[in-house]
C-alpha cells in the first residue's frame, strides 16, 4: 500500500494512505530517502477517516514507530537531519 508521509519525528509520523487502517494495526514500513530505503515497523495510533471523505482522497493516520534497534534509530536520525 503506497502512501505519503507528513510530519515526522523519532517517535512517529503522519502517514496518508488511500484507505483507513484501524488503530492498533502493526505496519511494516519502507521510507524512501535520498540515501536509500529505510525499513521499520510502526503501529497505527489513530486515523481521520470520515464518511464525508472525498472519494480517492488520502486518509491521515498517526503512526508510532515500534522498531527499537540502534541501527534503525540512527538511520531515522540521519533521515530527519537531512543527511545522506
Amino acid at each position: 500500500l503506497k502512501g505519503q508521509t507528513g510530519e515526522m519525528s523519532r517517535g512517529g509520523m503522519l502517514l496518508r494512505l488511500p484507505r483507513a487502517i484501524p488503530p492498533g494495526t502493526v505496519l511494516d514500513l519502507t521510507l524512501h530517502a535520498s540515501n536509500g530505503p529505510l525499513a521499520l515497523e510502526g503501529a497505527v495510533v489513530w486515523n481521520q477517516a470520515s464518511e464525508e471523505q472525498k472519494r480517492g482522497a488520502l486518509i491521515d493516520h498517526g503512526v508510532r514507530f515500534t522498531s527499537s534497534t540502534w541501527s534503525v534509530s540512527l538511520a531515522l536520525g540521519f533521515l530527519l537531519a537531512g543527511r545522506p
